[in-house]
């Protein structure tokens, strides 16, 4: 079993998990007799836990990202407890099928614990049975439909409840987005991104802030977002597709989970997406949703510029973005809906 360490071992060499590191993680939560499975390792250390005692599973989260990318308040206990905070709030308030966060030492939901001197948070959650959603499945548009239920009903709770005193999680307006657009140009520096193409998503990025700004910051507009709804954060159980991880949850705009969604999705199964939240598909509501594509997708370009994994989307996928979908987007073309 010491062979899956290495997969712990963030690329700075700082964190070590051996076998008695974990156990007595796992006593934080009166776990002792178990089994774990490595399930990945991108803003958070992901693990399967198997209770054998109690009969349970969990989700094990090392708050610990694999890429400085993804260094920011999402790390910190504060916005750990928020974003569990919200996630407790959803269960209460909508009848989505969620995971449940699980309370530890002190009845507290975010535990600490030290890693080479490294002050690390943790949290446990129930685990979610199910297969990650297949879009060549025969019940995709059904599924995809759902989703965009789904979503309409995460939005609807956010404009209704109020966060309570010291909530707090990312942001995903503008000053985010123009802190990664400067990031982005180490891409160039190191040869991962052509200086045309970057001069292009530059351009292109000012242009769609202009757009948004049209578009009004209130609560029919902007509220507690999921922020990675798509590829392996949607799981389906016996025909239901269900959300999992709000690591990357936080306020923005709902225009941009539907742009996460849209723009990870076979182009033939996103008009279910809008039919399922409600949308008429009118220009203006899919030029929203295509500028907070772009958006996201220079975020998390940036986010991933140290990532060898990415290396053959910089390749392939960015000049296809700057070449193609900036040049439409700013001729007032429809690039993901046409």
């Amino acid at each position: 079993m010491n062979t899956m360490y290495k997969k712990w071992l963030h690329p700075d060499q700082r964190l070590f998990l051996p076998r008695e590191k974990l156990d007595n993680l796992l006593s934080l939560y009166s776990i002792k007799n178990y089994y774990f499975r490595f399930i990945r390792h991108n803003e958070n250390l992901v693990f399967r836990i198997n209770d054998l005692e109690k009969k349970n599973t969990f989700i094990l989260r090392i708050h610990y990202p694999k890429n400085s990318g993804f260094i920011g308040i999402q790390q910190k206990k504060g916005a750990i407890e928020s974003e569990l905070t919200w996630l407790k709030a959803l269960n209460d308030n909508t009848d989505l099928i969620l995971q449940h966060p699980v309370s530890g030492i002190g009845n507290q939901f975010v535990q600490q614990f030290f890693v080479n001197r490294m002050l690390l948070n943790t949290t446990l959650l129930t685990w979610v049975e199910g297969e990650e959603f297949d879009q060549e499945a025969i019940n995709a548009e059904r599924l995809v439909y759902q989703l965009g239920c789904l979503q309409y009903k995460l939005h609807e709770q956010s404009k209704k409840w109020n966060t309570p005193p010291g909530f707090y999680r990312i942001s995903y307006d503008e000053n985010l987005f123009q802190k990664y657009l400067i990031l982005l140009k180490k891409g160039v520096v190191k040869k991962i991104i052509q200086n045309n193409h970057y001069n292009q998503l530059y351009q292109c990025a000012e242009f769609l802030l202009k757009l948004v700004h049209t578009l009004e910051r209130n609560r029919e507009n902007w509220g507690l977002i999921h922020a990675d709804l798509a590829g392996n954060n949607l799981i389906v159980k016996e025909d239901t597709i269900i959300p999992i991880d709000f690591s990357l949850s936080g306020f923005g705009y709902y225009f941009l989970d539907l742009a996460i969604s849209a723009g990870n999705l076979k182009k033939y199964l996103r008009p279910s997406l809008l039919k399922g939240y409600g949308l008429k598909g009118d220009y203006r509501e899919l030029r929203f949703i295509e500028a907070f594509f772009l958006m996201i997708v220079i975020i998390s370009a940036s986010r991933n510029i140290d990532n060898p994994g990415w290396r053959g989307w910089f390749n392939k996928r960015l000049p296809v973005i700057a070449d193609e979908y900036c040049e439409k987007f700013m001729a007032g073309e429809l690039f993901l809906f046409q």
